[in-house]
């Protein structure tokens, strides 16, 4: 790994890191610190900082503990505090909201190590800063940003690469972090130009010659670099609940806020971390507004074959017809 720390605009904040993206942003913000150092964009501190170092292994004190991730991986909290341990990759150790201590395992494989630094562990970041975390791919329309939000295997990255064909714009894939603003406004923050697809959507999207390799060894999930990013937070007009059911349709129906507050508690990123930080409150809070101010529908598909490309015509339709919340692609 690169010893010089790199500085990246990441979710709306500047962070300074050793350990790079799988795919950088592609932003000014993403230039080495030893070529910035003076200039007006780094005069500024970074907000996250991320080291390399040693991690305990266990956390003292600790509010809360589990260990439902595969391969035996655990994680400790503690208000303000998350240690993370991911067997034969490495442990992580994310204080305060801006602070991240990485010990790398043995050998480990430095993209495995990015992997998690990136996904679950800046999501336990997001969350001591008081931001929800939710399983979303997110587009920017001419109206605004649309989330698509899933449990695990719901098809938003598949989604997410069909849309981005038609001209969309990328604004996060995986972790979707959201804060509320003013006038009843939320914004989503922009992560990262990657998106991971399986080898049936890869064949699909004919992506294969776009592929930046496995996402990781023991998985079959290929990484490929979005070509259109939105660098900035733009603001949520609409949200959809993608899941799947045994009907041949494909069918959007709106869900009322107490429905629609279910179902994004049940798909925010990295649940079990919350109690322990201190954060449900937080995530409470902002559902709440969430759902009361931004219009949430329920986007089903078909749990079989279907074509991704009837799946956006439907998605298309539906803005077209939802007034000002209407799609538009740049």
């Amino acid at each position: 790994m690169n010893a010089i720390p790199r500085h990246y605009g990441i979710y709306g904040l500047r962070v300074s890191s050793p350990i790079a993206p799988l795919c950088p942003p592609d932003f000014p913000d993403a230039r080495p610190s030893a070529e910035s150092r003076g200039t007006a964009s780094f005069q500024r501190r970074p907000q996250v900082t991320i080291r390399m170092g040693r991690v305990p292994v266990r956390l003292t004190p600790c509010a809360d503990k589990g260990g439902s991730w595969e391969r035996g991986d655990s994680w400790e909290t503690a208000p303000g505090v998350c240690l993370i341990r991911v067997n034969g990759v490495a442990r992580y150790l994310v204080s305060g909201g801006r602070d991240i201590l990485v010990e790398s395992a043995p050998a480990a494989d430095e993209r495995e190590v990015s992997l998690y630094l990136f996904n679950r562990v800046f999501a336990s970041l997001l969350q001591q800063r008081g931001v929800l975390t939710l399983r979303a791919s997110v587009i920017e329309t001419g109206r605004g940003a649309v989330m698509f939000v899933g449990r695990k295997g719901a098809g938003k990255s598949s989604l997410l690469a069909a849309l981005l064909k038609r001209g969309y714009v990328m604004l996060a894939d995986g972790v979707a972090g959201v804060t509320p603003g003013p006038d009843d406004r939320f914004a989503v923050l922009p992560s990262f130009p990657d998106v991971r697809l399986c080898a049936d959507t890869m064949d699909e999207m004919d992506w294969w010659q776009r592929s930046k390799g496995n996402v990781r060894r023991d998985r079959k999930k290929y990484l490929v670099r979005a070509d259109r990013f939105h660098a900035m937070p733009f603001t949520v007009r609409a949200v959809y609940v993608l899941i799947s059911h045994e009907r041949n349709a494909i069918e959007i129906d709106t869900i009322g806020p107490a429905d629609a507050f279910r179902q994004l508690c049940e798909r925010t990123h990295s649940k079990k971390l919350l109690r322990g930080l201190g954060q449900r409150p937080t995530r409470f809070r902002i559902l709440t507004a969430l759902v009361k101010h931004v219009p949430v529908a329920r986007l089903t598909r078909p749990a079989r074959a279907f074509h991704l490309n009837a799946l956006v015509d439907r998605v298309e339709r539906h803005l077209q017809e939802s007034g000002p919340h209407r799609a538009g692609r740049r």
